[in-house]
């Protein structure tokens, strides 16, 4: 039998938990224990001891979870079993490192992959962030061939969560996707996708981060990226501007504590005019939607100047 505890004890190292602690967010305190030292170990206990150790975990450390998830995943056990041992762990997963190794650890036979794609559906529909994770992972890394690659385009489209690591998740399926099928890719994203903005330029930046991406598909990207930016500018201009309609006196409305400029991170300070802190970009944007008391201020006129109250404008930077 494997004392599995005393083992993973003797694998600590205080300089690599330290550096661990700052790269994976979770509430577990850390040992240190090195990914090919856990991996050893876990194969171990899953050729040796494996309901024993399941029988007795009781978690403390960040790698009491890598250990088990890894148990799990090289353990030769048939299909259904392998799956109800996933349905009980998963949702104890609060981080992406152990989220992703479990993932990354078993490889499903061709002949298990419509009863595994099965099994995630209910998890990609859960609403729950690392649940949901850990559905796009794997299908990221068994699911991504001629046959299924549309299906699992169209999962990472259909999901729905705002937590940060599941929305990295997408984008990163997505970016492996660009790198696999490029063109089918490229079509889903300049259709009609439900993806955020966030999550398109994520999916953009990880593609071109790659080296597998073709050079010809990243120029078209780039241009992807830029388009998404100048309209997310003009929205900027537009809810600036609606939020600057205002007349004369009504002017004062606007003004409150912790406005910054836009240009250079000046405030608006009792006597400046307003056209010397708009970026000028802005500036030029918006003059046609003021009313008629502002526009000329926006517009450089000295002689025509908005005079700010004696507290600090209440409109924050955008530009």
């Amino acid at each position: 039998m494997i004392d599995a505890r005393r083992e993973l004890l003797s694998l600590r190292d205080e300089d690599n938990a330290a550096f661990a602690a700052k790269l994976i967010p979770c509430g577990h305190e850390f040992l240190g224990a090195r990914t090919p030292e856990l991996r050893e170990l876990a194969k171990r206990i899953s050729e040796e001891d494996l309901d024993g150790y399941l029988g007795s975990w009781s978690p403390e450390f960040f790698e009491d979870y890598m250990l088990r998830g890894m148990a799990i995943g090289y353990a030769k056990v048939p299909l259904e079993r392998r799956l109800r041992l996933y349905e009980d762990f998963v949702p104890l997963i609060d981080n992406w490192s152990v989220c992703d190794s479990l993932c990354s650890t078993w490889k499903p036979r061709p002949e298990e992959k419509d009863r595994l794609w099965e099994f995630l559906m209910p998890c990609i529909e859960s609403g729950e962030e690392f649940r949901m994770r850990f559905a796009a992972v794997m299908m990221m890394d068994h699911f991504l061939d001629e046959g299924h690659v549309d299906a699992v385009i169209a999962e990472m489209d259909r999901a729905r969560c705002e937590g940060y690591y599941m929305k990295m998740a997408v984008a990163w399926c997505l970016a492996t996707c660009m790198a696999k099928f490029p063109e089918r890719t490229m079509e889903y994203l300049k259709g009609d996708n439900s993806l955020d903005n966030w999550t398109t330029l994520k999916t953009i930046q990880k593609s071109l981060e790659s080296r597998r991406v073709p050079d010809g598909t990243k120029d078209e990207l780039r241009a992807m990226r830029t388009s998404i930016r100048k309209a997310e500018l003009r929205l900027e201009r537009l809810s600036l501007a609606r939020r600057m309609r205002v007349h004369g006196a009504d002017f004062q409305t606007l003004c409150g504590p912790g406005g910054a400029g836009a240009s250079g991170g000046d405030r608006l300070r009792p006597g400046q005019g307003l056209e010397l802190v708009l970026h000028p970009v802005l500036r030029d944007s918006i003059a046609e939607l003021l009313p008629a008391p502002l526009r000329d201020a926006v517009h450089v006129a000295p002689r025509k100047r908005v005079q700010v109250p004696q507290h600090r404008c209440g409109l924050e930077a955008d530009g």
